[in-house]
């Protein structure tokens, strides 16, 4: 009876043993495949990242092109300014000239007519 008692013992240890190295087999497996996804998850995580970063690149080199154009063009627009300024100086004083030969003009003229008359 304690042999078979023995024996009964080893066996249902033996099946213990089997059942659990088969569980970490299950278990291992298991581990491997979430291992490999989560692997996956990183790589595609990575690349959407560099996709990232590389138009966020884009963007700041565009933004610093139109940056440089929009500095090139408000130097030119200033440059414009100034010299419409200059014109309008001369304009204006090219104006009062042209006012004054005809004040000048239109007095020879009346006084002419009041010589011309009787």
């Amino acid at each position: 009876m304690i042999r078979s008692l023995w024996l009964f013992l080893m066996v249902l240890g033996a099946m213990i043993l089997l059942m659990a190295s088969g569980c970490q087999e299950k278990d291992n497996s298991v581990m491997i495949r979430q291992a490999k996804l989560v692997a996956e998850e990183n790589i595609q995580l990575k690349q959407q990242l560099n996709n990232c970063q590389k138009e966020v690149e884009k963007a700041k080199t565009e933004n610093a092109e139109i940056a440089k154009q929009t500095g090139d063009n408000n130097i030119k627009l200033l440059q414009i300014v100034a010299q419409s300024g200059k014109q309008v100086e001369q304009l204006t004083a090219e104006n009062t000239q042209l006012k004054a030969r005809i004040q000048e003009l239109e007095t020879k003229l009346t006084e002419k007519s009041k010589t011309d008359q009787p």
